[in-house]
């Protein structure tokens, strides 16, 4: 019951979620008792590519997007039944079975949000507004007379421009309910219709007589948002966002406050190191977007320092076995500053190259313990 109460981890690779889960079982093994069910806290998706229900809200707001509340609010409906899981001893297959089937009322209750949210951090991998200018371009008669170079970034900027513009439309509501675009229950334009508008010449003119008349600018905008949103949704389930509140609904409380109640105690991990050259422009974007210690140098473990902070309650203790790398590079140095404001250092052990622990390993590995300060809390010196 320890093991299915408070043991919670989430991790990229679905084989590293199963073997958790062996292990956990291996450990919590009883003699003529079923294995115990612990889907809903060993759960896939990445860790620190996500969104948070605030923010998002806020965003979506700001940008006169639809958006019901009332699905967030589900959210918190369910944190009910998430302690009914917890509290299921699955002494027998029939409690097991009961845990799973709450647990399924549980996703299917916040499946829509979960959508929607990954649609949304999608974007940021995307960069579709932040590639828009932030005034519609001019017009073409007034592009006349213009050298070669204006004329391509003028072309540029009309693209990237109508392609926010479609988005937009999108989380406005105008074709249909986001969130059930979101969701892939609506699709925001029929097959025929975007089959039509690929046959029309990329450099086709509005004046000019169409293959297909009755084809109108806010079609082709259709067309070019299902496009968008399809691309939006293939990268959220390649990329399995992971959004905290959403996963583990009975952490958190009040997700639309300023300042959400809750957290976890504990942050454990070894976040993988991964050089920031694998990374990829789409994955830097959304850690650009998304975390107020982004480097454009900075490895992938980086951004689990801040991360790990974000998910503790106030007070709760975050340790980490990490390169040591981050206590002198220069791309680290963010995250220090974070540290250094937001957290008490209580521990660290800096093991050097460590060939006498791992002869065979060319690492230099290093732990770290912090504690989370409360509001106002100042530091120990």
């Amino acid at each position: 019951m320890v093991l299915k109460r408070v043991v919670y981890g989430v991790d990229k690779n679905p084989m590293a979620v199963e073997l958790a889960k062996v292990a956990v079982w291996l450990h919590s093994f009883t003699v003529g008792a079923p294995l115990s069910f612990l889907d809903h806290h060993l759960r896939c998706g990445d860790s620190i590519l996500g969104a948070w229900a605030r923010p998002t809200v806020d965003a979506l707001r700001a940008r006169g997007a639809l958006f019901n509340a009332g699905v967030v609010a589900g959210v918190e409906r369910v944190a009910k039944l998430m302690a009914q899981i917890e509290q299921t001893t699955d002494n027998d297959i029939s409690e097991v079975a009961e845990s799973k089937a709450t647990f399924g009322e549980i996703e299917e209750e916040t499946r829509p949000v979960t959508a929607l949210f990954s649609l949304l951090t999608a974007e940021k991998l995307m960069g579709i507004f932040d590639a828009a200018p932030k005034k519609a371009p001019l017009p073409a008669e007034k592009m006349e007379g213009k050298s070669d170079a204006q004329l391509r970034r003028w072309r540029a900027d009309v693209g990237a421009f109508e392609t926010a513009s479609a988005f937009q439309l999108a989380l406005e509501g105008t074709f249909c309910d986001p969130i059930k675009i979101a969701g892939g229950e609506t699709q925001v334009a029929p097959p025929d219709l975007a089959l039509q508008i690929a046959l029309l010449p990329d450099d086709r003119n509005d004046a000019e007589p169409q293959l297909f008349p009755h084809i109108a600018v806010d079609d082709r905008r259709r067309v070019l948002a299902d496009r968008l949103i399809n691309k939006a949704r293939a990268r959220a389930a390649q990329q399995r966002f992971f959004h905290w509140e959403i996963g583990f609904p009975n952490v958190w409380s009040d997700l639309l406050a300023a300042t959400p109640h809750g957290g976890f105690d504990a942050v454990i991990g070894n976040p993988p190191y991964v050089r920031q050259e694998l990374l990829g422009d789409e994955i830097k974007r959304a850690l650009r977007a998304g975390y107020a210690a982004y480097d454009g140098v900075a490895d992938l473990y980086v951004f689990f320092f801040e991360q790990g902070l974000h998910l503790l309650r106030s007070g709760g203790r975050l340790s980490y076995v990490v390169t040591n790398k981050w206590l002198r590079a220069g791309y680290a140095s963010s995250v220090r500053d974070f540290l250094a404001t937001k957290a008490q250092v209580e521990f660290i052990a800096d093991f050097g190259h460590a060939k006498h622990f791992f002869p065979d390993a060319d690492v230099f590995p290093s732990v770290i313990t912090v504690r989370k300060l409360a509001a106002g809390e100042g530091r120990l010196r």
